[in-house]
């Protein structure tokens, strides 16, 4: 059995411990066949520098690493490239003196590898002289790959000054890569796309193959991949979770295919094909356990940073969130798009295409379980759930309670949840109840709305759940302590929680909020209340939290 590369970003390492490998040269093969100026975005942990490592060798003319892979039999021109690979991943970015003096190193120190020695005193100067000595030297165009060429700025995003100075400087670094005549093949990555009058401004010839369906699949394991290259990974992982009660003892490997699907799938720049992050599927294998290893060390600091200064919340997430080709780059600044970086960080994927108008329109969509696992409750303010798989069963339990009326369930459920987070992040207030219910029917896949207009009134949520079935929700928290300090005893609570259920159901009912629900047509309403709901069963309900977990539901139908 291959071994799993965990951690692993050079392919002769992969190779020489016989791990398991997802053969993407038959991609690598046609970017340099084309010889464009290539720029590549994927989310952080998708294999990106894998991917830059493997163009290195082939570049290099190493073959020999390549035997049993595509291209080791194809007719690929063999013969070794000057190559210049800077990864700006590991450049300091406390300042703009730090980023030009790890640049300068970085250089340097390629130069000495190749017995160059360079002059200048800038990087740009010093990238420049590189490029040129090294194509002098080899009597070849010289190959450049950047890996991570954004960190730099996305590690001070939350700084806008200090941003665009990094910015600028870059911006002249990358510049020089258009000025020199001996430049080869060139690859750039990163995690995110700034405008073609930002970073990229000088550099204005690059060929953007982020949401190219040909290359939909160059990072990140498919399906198919799944199934040939860990068929022995998944049935020792069926064997564990039988035994330690997560699956059943009767599951078979179908009921583990399609949890690991709705886990760990579903990533997609092409709206078609669809991968898995390779860190999260090479974990799981790893732990023998679904876990949301990509928020643990996947979500961005700088998205978490955005969330913090309130520039990013879970309302700026919309099922079906279209946005173009363009609108999927940015620029900095305070008028920051907070959708297209929660796409590019991996937030978001590309749920289908829509080419009707003849360009393509791109609606995006949260990729799978483990990504609202990590996210939902971080744009909610919240810590990550604890125990993914378990939280994920009482949110859809939620969600089947709510569609059945089935009080009891729904109680039982909804407090599991609350019960599932820790004493630290509990807040004693209405807000963070009502939080906590839409972090729950958002993680169960539910197109919620929260704080609704209507007619200049707001209420608490509502959800569509079909053409045929929709609700309106109040939502009241009752404290265990009364106003003056004194715990309310088991009755009281209750009698309490009873009470506050019948004030939020009359309020619905005094303000006609169900009534203005069904009939809205208004466009200011979030997802689409375009058209109400004429016909549908509408119900009314009115949810109470007491003390920290003790849940009461009350739901009427609005006639």
């Amino acid at each position: 059995m291959k071994k799993l590369p965990i951690g692993m970003t050079k392919i002769s390492e992969i190779i020489a411990n016989d791990c398991i490998y997802a053969d993407k040269t038959r991609h690598i093969y046609d970017l340099l066949r084309l010889d464009y100026p290539f720029f590549l975005s994927r989310s952080r942990r998708f294999g990106k520098t894998l991917l830059v490592d493997t163009l290195e060798a082939v570049l290099r003319g190493q073959r020999d690493i390549f035997k049993g892979l595509w291209i080791y039999g194809s007719d690929y021109d063999w013969t070794p490239n000057p190559v210049i690979r800077l990864s700006v991943d590991g450049l300091n970015t406390k300042n703009v003196e730090t980023v030009e003096n790890s640049l300068i190193q970085d250089l340097h120190s390629i130069a000495e590898s190749e017995e160059l020695v360079l002059s200048g005193s800038s990087p740009s100067s010093l990238f420049k002289r590189l490029i040129e000595g090294l194509q002098a030297k080899y009597g070849r165009n010289v190959a450049v790959l950047i890996d991570d060429y954004d960190k730099p700025v996305l590690d001070n995003i939350g700084k806008p000054e200090l941003a665009g100075a990094i910015r600028k400087t870059l911006m002249h670094f990358y510049g020089i890569l258009k000025a020199v005549t001996s430049r080869g093949f060139t690859f750039i990555t990163g995690v995110t796309e700034f405008t073609q009058t930002s970073i990229f401004s000088e550099l204005n010839d690059l060929f953007h193959i982020t949401l190219d369906e040909e290359y939909s699949d160059i990072c990140g394991f498919t399906v198919n991949e799944l199934d040939s290259l860990f068929p022995k990974y998944m049935e020792n992982t069926l064997e564990r979770l039988k035994s330690d009660g997560v699956l059943p003892i009767d599951a078979e490997m179908a009921d583990l295919r399609k949890l690991i699907l709705e886990w760990y799938d579903g990533y997609s720049w092409d709206g078609e094909t669809r991968v898995f992050n390779p860190w999260s599927i090479l974990h799981f294998f790893e732990k023998g356990r679904f876990d949301d290893s990509w928020s643990q060390t996947g979500v961005p600091s700088f998205v978490a940073n955005l969330v913090k200064t309130g520039k990013i919340s879970l309302r700026d997430i919309i099922p079906d969130y279209p946005i173009t080709s363009s609108a999927n780059r940015f620029e900095l600044g305070d008028d920051l798009k907070p959708v297209p970086l929660l796409f590019q960080a991996g937030c978001l994927t590309v749920g289908r295409v829509d080419m009707t108008g003849g360009s393509p329109v791109y609606y995006l969509r949260f990729p799978n379980l483990e990504v609202k696992a990590g996210i939902v409750p971080l744009l909610l303010g919240f810590e990550p759930i604890a125990t993914p798989l378990v939280a994920q069963r009482q949110c859809q339990a939620m969600r089947d309670a709510l569609v059945d009326l089935d009080a009891d369930k729904f109680q039982e459920s909804f407090g599991s949840f609350l019960a599932g987070f820790a004493h630290s992040v509990h807040e004693s207030h209405q807000a963070y109840y009502h939080r906590q219910f839409i972090s729950a029917m958002s993680f169960a896949g539910c197109e919620i709305g929260s704080e609704c207009f209507v007619d200049a009134d707001k209420f608490d949520a509502h959800w569509k759940v079909s053409d045929q079935l929709g609700f309106v929700f109040e939502i009241k928290y009752v404290p265990q302590k009364t106003d003056k300090g004194h715990e309310r005893t088991e009755r009281q609570l209750k009698n309490e929680m009873v009470a506050a259920a019948e004030t939020a159901m009359g309020k619905i009912e005094k303000m006609g909020y169900a009534e203005q629900y069904k009939r809205a047509a208004s466009y200011r309403l979030p997802w689409a209340l375009r058209g109400g709901l004429p016909g549908a069963q509408l119900y009314k309900a009115a949810i109470v939290v007491g003390g920290r977990t003790n849940v009461l539901i009350q739901f009427k139908k609005e006639d």
